[in-house]
């Protein structure tokens, strides 16, 4: 096998233990767009940042402003986000996780890191029962 293909090979292999690695959330019943509008909560709470319900609802690429807002009262709903009105201006909210948001996202983002550091040490060929994390 050529060191190009092999290389390919590897990254389709990450992806598909990435995609296992959320499955384990498949409880939470979080389309690709919930999840996408979390992480880019994630994203503003790291770089301390607020952001509006209009301001998320076009920060995922490809998703229509509908889609996205519909995405957002779910997560409300479920306790994954708040909504909170900006008191200089009544009419907008501002969304931001709460601990349950937060919690997934640690959680998911702790798997994801002992994934690719696995994943890594495989293609530095350590031995696979040095594994943290077995599914990976």
């Amino acid at each position: 096998m050529s060191e190009p293909f092999a290389t390919k090979v590897s990254v389709l292999d990450t992806i598909e233990q990435l995609r296992q690695v959320r499955s384990r959330y498949d409880s939470h019943k979080l389309d690709d767009v919930a999840w996408e509008l979390l992480l880019e909560l994630l994203r503003a709470e790291r770089d301390q940042q607020r952001l509006s319900v209009s301001a998320l609802t076009v920060s995922i690429p490809g998703v229509s402003a509908t889609t996205s807002l519909r995405r957002i009262g779910e997560l409300t709903t479920g306790g994954y986000t708040d909504r909170t009105p900006d008191a200089r201006d009544g009419r907008r909210d501002f969304v931001t996780l709460t601990d349950k948001g937060r919690g997934l996202l640690t959680d998911y983002l702790a798997g994801v890191d002992s994934c690719l550091t696995d994943r890594a040490r495989l293609n530095s060929a350590v031995a696979p029962a040095t594994l943290a994390n077995p599914d990976c």
